[in-house]
């Protein structure tokens, strides 16, 4: 069995959280674990809670990637920045 969820969350200050140790009441680890977050690229020094298997910069944006198998969660999926991100100004 397998499973996909996709989460959005607004921007509240310099770090969003996702939670997943609720997965620790589960009787068996996950088999396999992929997390995927995209960000603007302005979200400056920004370091991810889990290790990085994959870093991308497009257009913008960027895409990271955490893999884990077997996945068995000892803290929450944070993405964390530097400061605030500066707001784009359309002219």
């Amino acid at each position: 069995r397998s499973f996909h969820i996709r989460y959005t969350q607004p921007v509240l200050g310099n770090r969003a959280v996702y939670l997943v140790t609720s997965a620790l009441r589960w009787p068996y680890p996950i088999d396999r674990a992929v997390f995927v977050i995209k960000y603007p690229s302005r979200f400056r020094g920004a370091t991810l809670s889990y290790p990085t298997v994959y870093r991308e910069t497009v257009n913008g944006q960027t895409t990271l990637v955490a893999a884990m198998q077997p996945f068995r969660p000892d803290r929450e999926v944070v993405l964390r920045w530097k400061g605030t991100p500066r707001a784009r100004h359309r002219q």
